[in-house]
């Protein structure tokens, strides 16, 4: 069947331009030429090869300029997905003015292109673009895949071949940019809505706010709600006063505790026989003393520490603005602990 039709599109295309030179005028060389071009492009056409084809129909067509040589280039364009380009070719094609003595398969080829062209006005996709955030003024570029789209043309639909397309608007230094897909007889809708973020190619660089020096500061700003004045110095002070806190209350349990401690030993020595043998009524003061000495000695380790940490509070707060309140020395003696300072 596939053989039997490229026999007759080439017998019919031999008949065709026989004729052709008193018609068109062409030379015997562009004839030569075409028949060449035009085997060729029906060789590839049956082996599925619709680009070879298309390439060498639209070169024949350029030679001879006759419906026959338009209707095969347009039918490669459809078979390729350019309904668009097609219907281009095919209206041209149906538009060819007879000529006297021309060939019959010249008219059926008017016809034929019509026909197919009409068919090919309903396949055709259509994009409808819809612009939001565009009302600032100034300049509205629209391009789909590249090519510019006038904006007043926006009202209707867009025409477009099936396929993937990328639809791109810009306003104001403000880009947005969607990709769609339609198939045949498919219409989308497509937003591009300016008012929502911009391409980072088209974002103007973002310059940081130059510092504010502290004392340049006008007096009458106020500093932002819910938000706490910057104060480095706050940390150090907490530093300094929790361990002030925490040596203070550890040197006071650890001196009551102790001198608790060593009235309890006194107490248990003063029934012992030389010191040494403890008779049992003695065991509870013994018990007592040992325990009130354990809390003592974890009550200064627990003091120690709370110097540590006020030490390293004071260090830190050294290099902070100076205050009254961090002008401090903290000290630990016998029985108290506590800081030094003016204030």
């Amino acid at each position: 069947m596939a053989s039997s039709r490229l026999a007759l599109a080439t017998a019919s295309l031999a008949l065709v331009l026989t004729f052709a030179p008193v018609a068109m005028a062409q030379t015997a060389s562009d004839r030569e030429t075409a028949r060449s071009l035009m085997d060729e492009a029906f060789a590839r056409r049956e082996k599925g090869d619709h680009r070879g084809a298309l390439e060498r129909f639209e070169a024949a067509d350029a030679l001879m300029h006759v419906p026959t040589t338009g209707l095969e280039a347009a039918r490669e364009r459809i078979a390729l997905g350019m309904l668009i380009e097609a219907r281009e070719l095919l209206s041209t094609v149906a538009r060819y003015p007879p000529k006297p003595g021309e060939p019959a398969p010249f008219g059926e080829a008017r016809m034929h292109a019509q026909k197919l062209d009409d068919e090919l006005g309903a396949r055709v996709p259509q994009l409808r673009i819809v612009l939001r955030g565009a009302d600032g003024g100034g300049p509205i570029t629209v391009t789909v895949d590249g090519a510019d789209v006038p904006a007043a043309t926006l009202i209707a639909p867009r025409k477009v071949n099936p396929g993937s397309h990328t639809v791109v608007a810009r306003a104001a230094g403000r880009e947005r940019r969607e990709q769609i897909t339609l198939r045949e007889r498919e219409t989308k809708e497509v937003l591009l809505d300016l008012a929502v973020g911009t391409s980072p190619a088209q974002a103007p660089p973002s310059a940081a706010p130059a510092a504010t020096p502290a004392t340049a500061r006008d007096p009458s700003d106020k500093a932002p709600e819910n938000e706490p004045p910057s104060d480095p110095s706050s940390a150090p002070r907490i530093l300094l006063w929790s361990g002030v806190a925490v040596a203070g209350v550890g040197a006071l349990v650890g001196t009551v505790t102790g001198v608790m401690s060593l009235s309890a030993v006194s107490s248990a020595k003063s029934g012992c026989t030389d010191g040494k043998l403890c008779p049992p009524p003695t065991y509870a003061d013994i018990d007592r003393a040992r325990s009130l000495g354990n809390v003592s000695t974890a009550a200064f380790v627990l003091a120690g520490g709370g110097v540590a940490l006020a030490v390293v509070g004071y260090l830190l707060g050294r290099g902070a603005p100076r205050t009254p309140e961090t002008a401090l020395t903290p000290y630990l003696g016998p029985g108290s602990a506590g800081v030094r300072g003016s204030f």
